[in-house]
């Protein structure tokens, strides 16, 4: 009875971690397969990567407050034109249901929605890098440099998987 429990034991703990492994999914973080729509969190709004590194910056209760609020106030400003985008989307006639590549028509669409959304996008932009140069004040020097460090490893983590796709 004890040797049995032992085995199963040991095969629990051999093969526990592997069953997790593939339970956590293919989207990202982990580097698997992504849809045609699909991004990271991070992706347009800046503030998000701040707390999603929190830990490694070692954020106290006080700034992860300050970054939130930042985060909340540029969603504010944002929402209008976030709102603007959805309309412009469907107005330019973009499908956003799965698809297995662009044909004449989408990228017709494609090019509409980019011309016609240019200034909310602009818009969007300037509003993204005011929250982050207030985001950034909120964190001490080292802080800082940790986040610079980390924001670098990233994105040569990104350019690398986008490398092994063929994306450019």
């Amino acid at each position: 009875m004890q040797r049995s429990l032992i085995v199963t034991l040991a095969f629990l703990v051999t093969w526990l971690p592997v069953a997790a492994h593939a339970q956590r999914g293919a989207a990202p973080p982990f580097e698997g397969p992504r849809g045609f729509y699909t991004f990271d969190l991070a992706d347009g709004e800046p503030i998000s990567f701040f707390l999603e590194v929190s830990h490694e910056l070692a954020l106290s209760e006080n700034q992860r407050y300050h970054l939130m609020d930042i985060r909340r106030r540029l969603r504010e400003t944002n929402a209008p034109f976030v709102a603007r985008l959805d309309s412009l989307r469907s107005l330019a006639g973009i499908d956003l249901g799965d698809r297995n590549g662009i044909n004449q028509k989408d990228a017709e669409a494609l090019e509409r929605f980019n011309r016609w959304a240019r200034p909310s996008i602009d818009a969007m932009r300037a509003n993204n890098e005011v929250a982050r140069a207030d985001a950034r004040r909120v964190l001490d020097t080292d802080q800082r440099r940790r986040l610079d460090s980390i924001a670098r490893d990233d994105e040569a983590r990104t350019r690398n998987v986008r490398r092994r796709r063929g994306v450019r």
